[in-house]
């Protein structure tokens, strides 16, 4: 948040719900906060049928965890076959199953990173706001929604052994330094560009 406001740079949190004492983000530089989902969705029972199902998967190799009542997370020594016997028994309309490595994560279906691009875009419209360029970078299984809905992305390679990305995403690779670091020059030469 820091960073980009010292560069002028408009900083957004993206999150999957607030809590108490959320706003004291906004002593960090963040100038939004934009929930994932409206409001409290009711996946109590979508996760209890998660968790009885990572109970008896034969896969698992790490306790099961409820976070915080907004998904499950557990590890696997078959990510694939964990992941294929949960989107043949679920409702795949109510939750999301990814695996990023050998961890497995259940999650309302509406808990996406690429939903609040999307929300956030309808937010800006609504309140009359010119939408410039949505820039959007990610390092996880969990960022690509976010990234393929972006105007455009910046990822690592390693990033592309999961998932076919848009060509509006820009692949750096180790050559070009810390990823955090060339993300963040790559994206304070477009702002910049765009203000002259």
């Amino acid at each position: 948040g820091m960073r980009c406001k010292n560069k002028g740079i408009p900083a957004v949190a993206i999150v999957g719900g607030m809590g108490k004492g959320a706003e004291k983000i906004y002593e960090f530089g963040v100038e939004s906060i934009i929930p994932t989902i409206n409001g409290a969705m009711d996946i109590d029972e979508a996760l209890e049928r998660a968790e009885e199902l990572l109970c008896a998967d034969s896969h698992r190799s790490f306790e099961l965890r409820r976070v915080r009542d907004l998904f499950l997370f557990t590890k696997s020594d078959n990510p694939g076959a964990t992941v294929a016997y949960l989107t043949e028994r679920m409702d795949m309309d109510r939750v999301e199953v990814c695996a990023n490595g050998s961890k497995i994560y259940v999650m309302p279906a509406g808990l996406t990173k690429g939903r609040a691009i999307r929300r956030l875009r309808q937010y800006l419209h609504g309140a009359g706001e010119e939408i410039g360029a949505v820039i959007a970078a990610g390092d996880s299984i969990f960022d690509v929604s976010m990234l393929k809905e972006a105007d455009i992305g910046y990822a690592p390679e390693e990033l592309m052994a999961f998932c076919d990305l848009p060509q509006t995403v820009h692949i750096l690779d180790r050559e070009d330094g810390v990823f955090s670091d060339e993300m963040l020059r790559r994206i304070t030469q477009i702002v910049y560009k765009h203000k002259r």
